[in-house]
């Protein structure tokens, strides 16, 4: 009889990471074995699934790496996948060579070629994964992300997703209308929506020529029977046209809450950061948010300090 073998993954950062631990996860459990837990010390397999987002990344990296590799049994493998490890790739080895694996977060399929590699680095940044099937694995049985897109067109100045995560390229539709249909017919009742800008969904897909935008993927979306509500993270105001808003107001499975992130209230701020619409812009699409959906919950992100 296999011998189950102990997981330690440290998530770090947003919702896509999440999921992409979840990812790796089912893959890896596809191919032997693996309970997840909570003391490091017992894990035969360590994986920090990192952010390049926040405060000082690369120094609490390499110094979580230190403390794992003191406190790890013997045998035990480390890897570091993620955001960090697109970005420093085979960098990450040569300033700490306890860790076996490297992992970019454009390859997160490749979970189970790398683990058994010493010293294997995948970070590839123009690896389409976009029509890759998972494994299916959800920490919550009763809400599932799914993610609709990877990557980014955005060039925010402020921002290093896009290098990390590649070029933009959207999950074909009937795939993503599978994946949920799935997960609800095994308990999931919520499904949220991941992109690094949802609404900009169906610019452009990677083996297919489909046509379809974000607000028509909603409402595939909503058809599901036994779905019960439906959530994204998050649009982008440059994308926020009358036809989406229109859908956020009226259909109700969609929750009516919206994160927009504006990051300044300064157009000239807000020009400087490429971000692509002024102030006048953002109040225009929350004033008709308002109009269409008085109910709805408006969050928003601010950068204080720019530059």
């Amino acid at each position: 009889m296999l011998r189950t073998k102990k997981l330690f993954i440290e998530t770090l950062g947003c919702a896509m990471n999440v999921r992409d631990s979840e990812h790796m996860i089912a893959e890896l459990n596809q191919k032997e074995l693996y309970e997840l837990t909570e003391e490091l010390s017992e894990a035969d397999l360590i994986i920090i699934n990192t952010c390049s987002v926040r405060e000082k990344p690369v120094a609490k990296l390499f110094s979580e790496i230190g403390v794992f590799n003191k406190h790890k049994k013997e045998g035990a493998k480390i890897g570091v996948a993620g955001c960090t490890a697109s970005h420093l790739g085979k960098e990450i080895i040569k300033r700490a060579p306890a860790v076996d694996f490297v992992l970019g977060a454009r390859n997160v399929s490749k979970i189970t070629d790398v683990v058994d590699k010493k010293h294997a680095v995948e970070v590839s940044t123009d690896f389409d994964e976009s029509t890759y099937a998972f494994g299916e694995y959800r920490s919550n049985p009763f809400k599932a992300m799914v993610n609709i897109s990877i990557g980014c067109d955005k060039s925010c100045t402020f921002c290093i997703v896009p290098a990390t995560r590649g070029d933009e390229i959207s999950i074909p539709s009937d795939l993503i209308v599978q994946e949920i249909t799935k997960a609800v017919n095994t308990g999931a009742r919520e499904v949220m929506l991941l992109g690094q800008n949802v609404n900009n969904y169906g610019r452009r897909f990677g083996a297919s020529n489909e046509q379809c935008d974000f607000t028509q993927l909603l409402q595939k979306i909503s058809k599901i029977e036994g779905l019960e509500r439906i959530r994204f993270t998050s649009p982008h105001p440059l994308h926020m046209d009358d036809a989406f808003l229109q859908e956020f107001a009226s259909n109700p499975k969609i929750c009516k809450q919206i994160h927009v992130p504006l990051q300044s209230g300064s157009t000239l701020l807000l020009k400087a950061m490429k971000r692509g619409y002024t102030k006048e812009n953002f109040l225009n699409r929350c004033e008709k948010i308002r109009t269409l959906c008085p109910e709805a919950t408006i969050s928003t992100d601010i950068i204080v300090g720019f530059p």
